[in-house]
């Protein structure tokens, strides 16, 4: 059975990275599922999982988190968010391993959905 690697991440302003690593990924026999927790705009390129998916497992509505523009709030409901779903996909068999790339804020969302995993994932 082939591993997969969640990559996770804020594709309206990361998609051309995240597409990059998916593919390094690819090329080594991995399978990848890509994770969007972006709240600002669309997604550079065709995630997985959306972030309006990521929005609602987290509570929150990516509409009225975009028009609300309250930073705060989108950063708690998009960390809850991820952390269920990649919860949700390792309890299936469907997490091996997660990566993210990400400035301040997309860090501290994808290292709590990685604390909320088991060591050794």
């Amino acid at each position: 059975m082939t591993k997969t690697v969640v990559v996770a991440g804020a594709l309206d302003t990361k998609g051309r990275e995240f597409a990059f690593v998916k593919e390094l990924i690819e090329a080594h026999g991995l399978s990848t599922l890509v994770v969007d927790f972006g709240v600002l705009g669309h997604p550079a390129i065709q995630p997985d999982i959306s972030n309006a998916e990521v929005a609602r497992a987290g509570g929150g509505d990516l509409q009225q988190l975009r028009t609300s523009k309250n930073k705060a709030e989108a950063m708690k409901i998009m960390t809850a968010g991820l952390t269920d779903v990649v919860r949700d996909l390792h309890a299936k068999g469907r997490l091996q391993g997660i990566l993210s790339m990400g400035g301040t804020g997309g860090t501290a969302i994808a290292t709590a959905a990685m604390r909320a995993l088991p060591v050794g994932v």
